[in-house]
């Protein structure tokens, strides 16, 4: 939690979501730690991914936010592996060896029609999420996830680190 620089638990009615601040809440399942943020403008900088697998062997993240932007993320024992803003629209082969079956199934092949090609990305984030960390993470997970008190957090730290690196 210390990675995602939160402030005090907060019960989820009161958490302020500002555009500045989000919230983190978590959950413990077996072998790790479910977080969620809500707003899909909290999610983890890479150096956050990066620390996180520092202490649990791996950290992943999916996220999908209201610009229907699905990124997924993915680090082991310190070194980032994988991470990009529109994970969908990047080639499999891009992938580590582990996740590239999932990924082809989200891939948005853009020389192809799109009626009937891909599957939904964010699912398939979450699927690739469980794959690379070990991890079941069940929808119960998460809504237990969603209910628990929040932490608030900066929001937008993603996009600044982004810029910063001049991936904007």
């Amino acid at each position: 939690m210390a990675a995602l620089d939160p402030t005090q638990p907060t019960p989820q009615d009161r958490v302020d979501l500002d555009g500045d601040h989000t919230a983190w809440s978590f959950h413990e399942i077996a072998g790790g730690v479910v977080g969620v943020e809500p707003t899909g403008y909290g999610d983890p900088t890479r150096k956050v991914l990066v620390a996180l697998s520092r202490i649990g062997g791996s950290a992943a993240v999916v996220r999908d936010d209201i610009d229907a932007m699905v990124r997924f993320g993915a680090a082991t024992d310190g070194a980032l592996v994988f991470d990009d803003d529109e994970y969908d629209y990047v080639e499999p082969r891009h992938f580590p060896r582990h996740l590239r079956a999932l990924a082809s199934r989200a891939w948005v092949d853009l020389d192809q029609p799109l009626d009937d090609q891909v599957e939904d990305a964010f699912t398939i984030g979450r699927e690739m999420v469980s794959v690379h960390t070990g991890l079941k993470v069940t929808d119960a997970d998460i809504e237990a996830a969603s209910a628990a008190p929040g932490y608030q957090s900066p929001a937008l730290g993603y996009v600044e680190e982004l810029v910063a690196l001049g991936e904007d």
